[in-house]
């Protein structure tokens, strides 16, 4: 019978700490369990914590707000953050530090799937597992966790990249995008 547990520990840089799990009756600590009867999904996709909140678009996972709760500001532009498939012009003799001009732009807002169960919220961190296929046989799976007391959204992508370029149809690049 596996248990998923969750600890808040310090741990100091290049050290360690010990966690002992020891079972106890009348525990008053745990983190709440929401039990949301049978809804099929969740109406929103918000990773939230005591410093920020982090609003997902429900059908394309596009983070459409990243809100400073000190202040009460929208940290991102008003086009949100997205992945994105980019083409670029190979004419310019491209290396890792030469560029060429965009060709095309397709945004990675479609065929969004979110697998159940992949969107977890609890004391110690909320995540939103998702995956998203582009190209001709690309696959893009992504998990966006935002951790207690964090400032940042930590996103965390595997890429199955099959996607091939030439001078003549362009050099096929994927891209995440976070306007200012």
């Amino acid at each position: 019978n596996v248990k998923r547990i969750s600890v808040y520990a310090a741990v100091p840089a290049f050290g360690w700490s010990t966690v002992v799990l020891t079972p106890k009756k009348d525990v008053d600590n745990f983190a709440p369990y929401i039990d949301y009867g049978r809804l099929t999904g969740a109406e929103e996709y918000i990773l939230e914590n005591e410093r920020i909140r982090a609003h997902f678009d429900r059908d394309s996972l596009v983070l459409l707000s990243l809100t400073d709760k000190a202040t009460g500001k929208n940290i991102l532009g008003k086009t949100g953050a997205k992945f994105r498939f980019v083409k670029e012009d190979g004419n310019a003799g491209m290396t890792a530090w030469v560029t060429g001009r965009i060709v095309s732009v397709t945004s990675l807002d479609k065929n969004v799937v979110v697998r159940p169960g992949e969107y977890r919220t609890n004391a110690l961190a909320s995540s939103i597992s998702y995956e998203v296929s582009f190209g001709e046989r690309s696959l893009l799976r992504v998990t966006a966790t935002l951790n207690k007391g964090s400032r940042a959204v930590e996103f965390s992508a595997s890429v199955d990249f099959k996607e091939f370029g030439s001078v003549k149809d362009g050099i096929p690049v994927l891209e995440h995008m976070i306007p200012s």
